[in-house]
């Protein structure tokens, strides 16, 4: 049978009987096939391994009774798991089936058994911690571009508030222009022997003597 050169590795996107989402890895080594099985959605994750070598794999399976080597397991197994839909997984009490289809009609499944893994507690610890550093940096990058938009927001307001100060004193101007303009007499008129100046049209018209233009 053909040799290959190991390990090679195997990754697959699977779907368990409880339809909860798993990462499955297997890990065809020298003398051991390695099974590491991980949830997606759950956080922390639960992550269930076993390792198996040629002798119980031919155990378990007796399509695999001619294999003289893990690597002569793999290329048999190799066309199977090249598509997920001959794979399945059957979740259990601290336990999780790894489920294969192969072409045996005889016994045309081979079954992984893998256990969780007993360093799940500390392993969940540290990924925890991890996501939430994650989670704190994207929290700190989230508050820095807050802050930069709100510095930004200041430095408009302050721009706003300069230009509704100049229009304030350019209003105030205006407003003295007008006071001025308003004590500019427009004319003079006699009233009983004394000069009068006059600011208005309708103070000529009230005065019955002469009146001048200035």
């Amino acid at each position: 049978m053909i040799q290959l050169t190991l390990p090679q590795k195997k990754k697959f996107i699977v779907s368990s009987n409880n339809y909860n989402k798993y990462s499955v890895e297997l890990l065809f080594e020298l003398n051991l096939l390695n099974i590491s099985i991980k949830t997606q959605d759950k956080i922390p994750s639960i992550r269930y391994n076993n390792k198996f070598s040629l002798e119980n794999i031919k155990q378990l399976n007796k399509y695999f009774l001619s294999c003289t080597s893990i690597s002569e397991v793999y290329v048999l197994l190799e066309p199977s798991i090249q598509n997920t839909n001959n794979m399945s997984l059957i979740e259990e009490t601290n336990e999780i089936n790894l489920i294969i289809n192969i072409p045996y009609p005889l016994s045309p499944q081979i079954i992984f058994k893998t256990k969780i893994n007993s360093k799940y507690g500390n392993e969940s610890m540290n990924e925890l911690y991890e996501i939430i550093n994650k989670q704190n940096i994207q929290i700190n990058k989230q508050n820095n571009k807050i802050n930069e938009q709100n510095n930004k927001i200041n430095e408009q307001n302050n721009k706003i508030n300069e230009q509704n100060d100049k229009i304030n004193e350019q209003h105030y101007q205006i407003k003295l222009l007008k006071e001025k303009i308003i004590k500019i007499p427009i004319g003079i008129i006699e009233r009983n022997d004394e000069v009068i100046e006059v600011y208005s049209k309708e103070q000529f018209k009230e005065n019955k003597k002469c009146w001048y233009n200035i």
